[in-house]
């Protein structure tokens, strides 16, 4: 049989709908069917315990189906939720959330989709508090409703374009859903408008030069990528060519065209309605877009990773600058960090919230550390790449304070996998470090640019002296310290889509019942999948109080959570 009448009762993450002609028959995946939909579908792939199907004709349609504002929808690989509207997206995103944990890691959640929040934008004190009722489940577990965004569109502060066709007929947009071909993509409403702009100048450029577009099947031609990056409310610009080779190409010009077109484009009615360069309140009108770094990215390699190790610049600064809460953050090209500004505005705010203020960090009961006969918080960043997560958790307290530090020196000079001598000052320095009032916090991250980076911006805002950074591994790292004595009041984590280390995750469990172990940890995470893994391996040692999930990426599959773990 080719085709099947199908009943559609949910999403996979590349947003095909899930659907079987009778309850316990084989499973079909739909391309563009939505749940509760009942559709007529052609199969065309057979896989071992499922079937792949194209949708023929939607007998009757989901009430949450739209029409979609994207032209190259559902081509293009970068959406996949673009049909459905976006209150279902909110509800979809949460069940499914539910749906892994109860799967993965048997927790039943008992998700109410009723209680989700309208917007990012609408909760009380930025993100700090959230409205409607949350679900509590049998075993104490609170979820809170979903937090989505106002205006799901413009969002993004970075995108990376790969290049293709010729150097007479070049194009530039996103791969095709399951395939490397490009979709050439005149505009696209999730970024920022003006990389829209700037994609046009370079495809102008590229013409102009004669340079070939990178071909991966022939492994031959020069330009392979063209990355824009955004400080929403900074308005810099960074634009980077990623080009085949060690070797510089003649871009001479491209600087000063490439300014002149962000400039150009700032005083346009455009740039005052560009979604993502306004603060995460709205309140204030976005900020004059200027071109603060342009490079070359060079990528001897032939694998389809979009960066090489070394970025060379041709003009204006190495980095760009990004503002949140009020935290200047320096971004250079290859450093990760958070694309959607709002929305990392709100998340941010909910680790702060579950962390705690710092009386409760400090005093007896929630996160009391005893060393030497005196208390004071010693917070653990791990995964903290540029600082982000960091220096929010140390802005924050040195605001609650008034002050941002410590008379004692902090320690940056250690490298990858050493315990390097400088570490012991957190011990050395407990004399200054708990005169005070300030919380102590520590990022470790594996990438050295990105320590680099977090280190700089801890200097830019006054930090420096209640922070210090380490590139090391994870779970080496607080293994190490934890044995050394460092008493550790609260751990973060919040690792790449494949999680905890396993070695971490041991770590973890073994502190749990130490006399140094942390009172509370806190998992930031992008993956419900590799979460609900984490979270079933932590369990006999960790109770799971809070989870908070957060829409980062709208009219994507993707969602990011937060989670409040204690120690039984």
């Amino acid at each position: 049989m080719n085709k099947a009448i199908l009943n559609i009762r949910d999403l996979t993450l590349r947003g095909q709908g899930i659907g079987q002609a009778e309850a316990g028959e084989r499973v079909f995946f739909v391309d563009g069917a939505l749940p509760g939909e009942v559709v007529e579908a052609e199969l065309y792939k057979r896989r071992s315990n499922y079937n792949v199907a194209r949708l023929t004709r939607i007998i009757h349609p989901s009430p949450e189906r739209i029409s979609p504002t994207c032209p190259v929808f559902p081509e293009c690989g970068g959406c996949q939720l673009r049909h459905l509207s976006y209150p279902a997206q909110l509800r979809w995103k949460e069940q499914h959330l539910c749906n892994t944990f109860k799967s993965v890691a048997g927790i039943d959640l008992k998700a109410d989709s009723a209680n989700t929040i309208a917007g990012g934008e609408a909760v009380a004190n930025g993100g700090s508090d959230t409205s409607g009722t949350p679900s509590i489940n049998a075993e104490g577990i609170c979820l809170r409703p979903i937090i989505g965004m106002n205006e799901p569109y413009g969002y993004r502060t970075k995108v990376q374009f790969p290049v293709g066709g010729s150097a007479e007929n070049p194009c530039m947009g996103f791969y095709r859903r399951n395939s490397r071909e490009i979709v050439p993509a005149i505009v696209c409403d999730v970024q920022q408008p003006v990389a829209n702009r700037l994609r046009e100048v370079v495809l102008d450029l590229i013409r102009v030069s004669g340079m070939e577009p990178w071909d991966e099947e022939r492994q031959s031609g020069l330009i392979r990528h063209f990355m824009v990056r955004c400080g929403a409310n900074t308005g810099d610009v960074m634009a980077i060519v990623v080009v085949q080779g060690n070797e510089i190409p003649p871009l001479d010009g491209w600087f000063e065209q490439l300014a002149a077109a962000v400039a150009e484009f700032s005083t346009t009615e455009e740039a005052a309605n560009n979604a993502g360069a306004t603060n995460a309140t709205n309140t204030q009108p976005s900020p004059r877009l200027k071109l603060r770094c342009f490079g070359v990215n060079l990528h001897p390699g032939r694998n389809n990773v979009v960066l090489g190790r070394e970025t060379r610049i041709l003009g204006g600064d190495p980095y760009i600058e990004e503002i949140i809460n009020g935290v200047r953050y320096r971004l250079s090209p290859g450093a990760f960090f958070q694309v959607n500004p709002r929305q990392a505005t709100v998340l941010y705010d909910q680790v702060l919230r579950l962390l705690g203020d710092s009386e409760q960090v400090r005093n007896n009961g929630d996160l009391q550390v005893v060393n030497g006969g005196r208390t004071e918080a010693v917070i653990v960043d791990l995964y903290c790449g540029t600082g982000a997560i960091t220096l929010q958790v140390a802005a924050n307290f040195a605001g609650e304070n008034g002050n941002a530090g410590f008379s004692g020196e902090g320690n940056n000079d250690d490298i990858a996998g050493e315990s390097g001598k400088d570490d012991v000052a957190v011990e050395n320095n407990n004399a200054g470090l708990f005169g005070k009032k300030q919380p102590y916090v520590i990022g470790v991250d594996n990438v050295a640019v990105s320590i680099a980076d977090a280190r700089a911006n801890a200097e830019r805002n006054g930090l420096a002296d209640c922070t210090e950074f380490h590139v090391a591994d994870a779970g080496v790292w607080l293994s190490t310290r934890v044995a050394e004595g460092l008493t550790v009041s609260a751990v973060i984590v919040d690792p790449p889509r494949s999680g905890l280390e396993p070695q971490l995750i041991d770590t973890l469990n073994t502190v749990a019942s130490s006399s140094h172990a942390p009172e509370r940890l806190i998992y930031v995470s992008c993956n419900p999948a590799t979460l609900a893994r984490d979270i079933a391996l932590l369990m006999p040692h960790w109770q799971v109080r809070e989870i908070q999930p957060v829409d980062m990426f709208p009219l994507t599959t993707h969602v990011e959570s937060v989670v409040l773990l204690s120690r039984y």
